[in-house]
């Protein structure tokens, strides 16, 4: 979940992308519901401009990324989905310039996301053991698994 002013973008699991208005924290009201791709729920996102992240998954290990468009909240446009090869669910995600970062219960899975209408996967790979958090900053992703803290450093 993330607010940004007076909106609240929420992953809600049967639902999708919930936009709320919060200008009266009191009383918070509907702005839109978006549904994620078809069987797909989701699981966790990140708002980057004009773009909501969505990681998706269905409870069987399929699932990917979806990029809605909600430069007009009322009206989000998308998704725009992008799947991955995984055998467990998407925990979280963290956006970095133009990378979306996954965590998936068995690895870590990167998507470009330089055209928001078409992402990618980038690669994949990090295999860890229950994958509940990623997180990025600058050169670095920090997860958090069974396996404790893993640290990765990125690029050169």
């Amino acid at each position: 979940m993330e607010i940004v002013g007076d909106t609240v973008f929420a992953a809600v699991d049967g639902d999708g992308l919930v936009i709320l208005n919060i200008s009266t924290p009191s009383s918070p009201s509907s702005i839109s519901t978006t549904a994620v791709t078809s069987t797909l729920t989701a699981k966790a996102l990140q708002v980057v401009g004009d773009y909501a992240f969505v990681a998706v998954s269905d409870g069987s290990g399929n699932g990917g990324i979806d990029s809605i468009d909600i430069s007009v909240p009322t009206t989000p446009f998308g998704p725009y989905h992008c799947a991955a090869t995984t055998t467990a669910d998407a925990t979280d995600i963290s956006v970095s310039g133009d990378y979306a970062f996954v965590t998936f219960g068995d690895k870590l899975v990167i998507f470009d996301i330089s055209d928001p209408e078409a992402p990618v996967v980038f690669g994949d790979g990090y295999a860890t053991t229950n994958a509940r958090g990623v997180l990025v900053a600058g050169r670095y992703a920090y997860l958090t698994s069974d396996d404790g803290l893993t640290v990765l450093r990125l690029g050169e």
